[in-house]
């Protein structure tokens, strides 16, 4: 029998989570919400990301097989695809965009002491870019640009890497080629 944590719940008691839930109540991210908070919803989606879950049916299915294990994780309640559609649907994206940035700035600060880049041939920028098909409600500050060409072809989602240090530095949004939804799906 196991005892002790499990890594993804090693690596997730790192995160500032109180300045998380700062955020969820400025953007009333748990308001009305009954089982699956904002927390879980974070925890779910870096999960699926660490897992490589591509759809939200992957996603249910990796924290489905064994539901007694979702404690261990850190995630409260039961997770359902459907569940994941309308938190993903309904909850404020500058909720976890705005996390994202004070994950950025934290990485950052740990990386101040590191000796500067000597051989600049070492530095290679590396752009990663998520496409997102079709969604129905984006709570974002570009949405009516966003939402316009939305429906048509899709959002991409680019980050862009600094290696060394890899942790990204820059992230924003904006209208994707319907080839690279296409292809993302």
């Amino acid at each position: 029998m196991h005892i002790g944590k499990t890594i993804f719940a090693q690596l997730t008691d790192h995160l500032p989570r109180r300045r998380f839930h700062t955020l969820v109540e400025r953007y009333g991210g748990d308001y009305k919400v009954q089982t699956f908070s904002c927390y879980d919803h974070l925890l779910a989606m870096l999960f699926a990301q660490l897992a490589s879950c591509e759809s939200l049916r992957d996603i249910e299915a990796c924290l489905s097989a064994n539901p007694s294990l979702l404690y261990r994780l850190g995630i409260r309640s039961r997770i359902r695809r459907s569940t994941l559609a309308d938190a993903n649907e309904n909850r404020d994206a500058r909720i976890f965009e705005d996390f994202a940035k004070i994950l950025i700035v934290e990485t950052r600060r740990l990386y101040l002491n590191e000796k500067p880049i000597q051989d600049f041939t070492a530095f290679s920028p590396v752009v990663d870019c998520a496409s997102l098909s079709k969604p129905a409600t984006i709570h974002h500050p570009m949405a009516k640009t966003l939402q316009s060409t939305a429906t048509e072809n899709g959002i991409m989602a680019p980050f862009t890497l600094s290696i060394p240090p890899r942790f990204p530095c820059a992230s924003n949004f904006f209208p994707g080629p319907n080839s690279a939804v296409e292809k993302a799906e």
